[in-house]
């Protein structure tokens, strides 16, 4: 799809002498007067004006009488036009004020303390008003950085997509359907609007991109579409932010006596394509690519062992150093549905000091994979009631016991569920 190529904008150059309004209409309003006063004489001198009862003795009076009438109507209509330039000059204030903060992407209503006295002005800040109504809607729907990035290209969306390293995240609630079933329509579309309220908030303010709803679920990701540092550590704060503040969502009197949910997250870090999918009528900014598959495979990985934040190998490299802010733990090698290659897996449990059953449950894990199970399920039977992950790898040390893997066997749990 080819595009046509745009015109280059020349800035038409500034005259140094080039007057203000505000001059040019002082300087009409005195050549008017003045002339005015020019044609009272003239008519006056040559004997238009003057009457035929009138006496040579009552020129002079009348004379003055004329000089003076002239005089006051040139100072009304100074006056007049100084008034009006001083209103014109505010109102122009007023709508150049608003065209800077659209500039600066401040799309809030113009303050109601402002009174525009001029008509015309007027129906040009209505007309802004009512382009930044629309493009306050258009937020909603769009990426705000986005909107950014093609304004200062000064480009149109078009379609295309480009390949870049993103941290995605998927989040999903447990057990929404059964749970949504218990509710009328406008319980659930209030509760639905409070709990994304609260996720659109953490994404937020931990600089993330909303891709999506799906349902009861939230695609987002990181460094798009504009690059930022640490998008894997941002990732993570945000999926602990979002369960801190649904937890006081949960508690607060807004939400009442609705039924708590539970939300389960997965992280993936991977290079994607992002860009403008669609039609050329009707775009979606979006990432699609093997990287999204596996970042929700993450997230549905969280059933099986009874987690709620599921992280991979690419995103607890990616943290790297900062990662001593975090506690992960290693809780398996995992082939997801999909895919052939193996990983290891990490839940997020918070940040540090790291809790006695993580790391009770990661030296169990080595024995796991060197065949001692029996010396695993040791280690793992004090807590496999509050640990739901010891709960699998216990069992799966048990039935290893009744029939052990074979000789090559690497380690690797291969899911089957999305």
């Amino acid at each position: 799809m080819t595009s046509i190529p745009r015109e280059p904008i020349v800035p038409v150059p500034k005259s140094k002498f080039a007057p203000t309004l505000h001059q040019v209409f002082m300087a009409s309003m005195v050549a008017l007067a003045a002339l005015l006063v020019v044609q009272v004489w003239l008519l006056y001198s040559s004997g238009v004006l003057e009457p035929q009862h009138l006496d040579f003795k009552d020129l002079d009076s009348l004379h003055a009488r004329l000089l003076l009438l002239a005089a006051l109507i040139a100072a009304c209509i100074v006056v007049g036009g100084w008034m009006s330039v001083r209103r014109i000059r505010h109102d122009l204030r007023c709508v150049i004020a608003d065209a800077k903060r659209m500039q600066q992407f401040d799309f809030d209503p113009a303050p109601v303390t402002e009174t525009i006295f001029i008509a015309d002005v007027r129906a040009v800040r209505d007309s802004l008003e009512g382009g930044k109504l629309a493009i306050r809607a258009m937020r909603k729907y769009v990426p705000v950085a986005l909107l950014r990035q093609l304004y200062a290209e000064r480009k149109e969306a078009a379609l295309g997509a480009v390949p870049m390293e993103l941290s995605i995240l998927f989040s999903d609630i447990r057990n929404f359907t059964s749970v949504s079933e218990k509710l009328t329509g406008a319980e659930l579309a209030r509760a639905l609007g409070l709990y994304f309220d609260a996720m659109t908030d953490s994404i937020d303010r931990h600089q993330g991109t909303i891709d999506k709803f799906i349902g009861d679920s939230v695609m987002a990701f990181w460094n798009a579409p504009l690059p930022i540092e640490g998008d894997a550590r941002l990732a993570c704060l945000t999926a602990l932010h979002s369960v801190r503040a649904c937890k006081q969502l949960f508690a607060s009197p807004s939400w009442g006596d609705l039924p708590r949910w539970e939300t389960r997250y997965g992280i993936h870090r991977d290079k994607v394509m992002v860009g403008n999918f669609g039609a050329p009528a009707r775009l979606n900014y979006t990432a699609m690519g093997d990287g999204v598959n596996t970042a929700s495979r993450l997230e549905g990985l969280n059933k099986v062992y009874g987690t709620w934040i599921f992280v991979s190998e690419e995103v607890r490299e990616a943290v790297g150093n900062v990662g001593a802010e975090f506690v992960f733990r290693k809780l398996d090698v995992v082939t997801v549905k999909g895919k052939t290659i193996p990983t290891a897996v990490f839940e997020l449990i918070g940040v540090f000091p790291s809790p006695e059953y993580a790391i009770v449950y990661e030296r169990a894990f080595e024995l796991y994979l060197t065949f001692d199970f029996s010396g695993a399920m040791e280690l793992l039977r004090p807590q496999l009631a509050s640990d739901p992950p010891s709960n699998v790898l216990f069992n799966r040390c048990v039935a290893f016991q009744k029939q052990p893997p074979p000789a090559d066997w690497d380690g690797v749990f291969t899911a089957t569920i999305k």
